[in-house]
């Protein structure tokens, strides 16, 4: 199964900004969260899927047009969608601070994860459009219709049980092997350019080094020369 994304982002939010919601218990947190990552995610998805490196130039700017696009997204999703706004509105007043939030880390994770693992446009796309397959597994299905993708409904998907959900420590161990591995990959591919060019570069090394040995000597002799010259 594809890494997990949605409940990494949970979870650092989670540990990050645990005031968004503090009268929640952590399960109907979990259900919250849930749902708002995932309506905001979908843009993500839906951005890089449509043009993975128009998306990609937004990513690198600062402050990304991708975190407003996504924010707008999610509100759109919530304002159609009756069962959405029903679920949410025992938080209804902090759903503008959550999207605001998840947005902006989204944005800062994916950036941090190119830069560490160089994973460009594509990388990018591939890696967000896996989560589809993760948040088919813990959605319900009407929450597929909200993003206008029915056909990934399941009669059978539900929301998991507390005990069902990821915990923090595989999360973070499967998001830091995907880095591993990227990271692992860029090395071997950087230490093979390297070795290329050093060996390209060799004979000039070679002939850059007698030419100065040449020149030492002939300086040598022509010292030596004007030495015996005076006497």
């Amino acid at each position: 199964m594809a890494f997990d994304f949605v409940n990494y982002i949970n979870t650092t939010l989670a540990a990050q900004q645990p005031a968004l919601l503090p009268d929640d218990h952590d399960e109907q947190k979990k259900n919250y969260t849930l749902h708002l990552t995932s309506a905001v995610l979908d843009s993500y998805i839906k951005q890089f899927d449509q043009d993975a490196f128009t998306a990609y130039q937004d990513l690198l700017q600062y402050p990304s047009p991708l975190t407003a696009t996504a924010e707008r997204h999610a509100h759109h999703i919530i304002e159609m969608n009756q069962s959405f706004k029903q679920l949410l509105l025992p938080i209804s007043h902090s759903v503008d601070a959550l999207i605001k939030a998840i947005a902006v880390q989204i944005t800062s994770e994916v950036h941090q994860l190119d830069q560490t693992s160089a994973l460009g446009a594509l990388g990018i796309q591939e890696l967000l459009h896996q989560q589809y397959e993760n948040m088919q597994n813990q959605l319900q299905p009407w929450f597929w219709t909200a993003i206008g993708q029915p056909a990934l409904a399941s009669p059978a998907t539900s929301i998991p049980h507390l005990s069902s959900t990821p915990d923090a420590q595989a999360i973070n161990a499967q998001f830091n092997q995907l880095i591993h591995q990227k990271e692992h990959a860029s090395l071997q591919s950087r230490s093979a350019s390297e070795q290329h060019v050093d060996q390209s570069h060799s004979p000039l090394k070679h002939r850059k080094l007698t030419f100065l040995i040449v020149t030492i000597i002939l300086i040598v002799l022509t010292l030596m020369m004007l030495s015996y010259a005076k006497f």
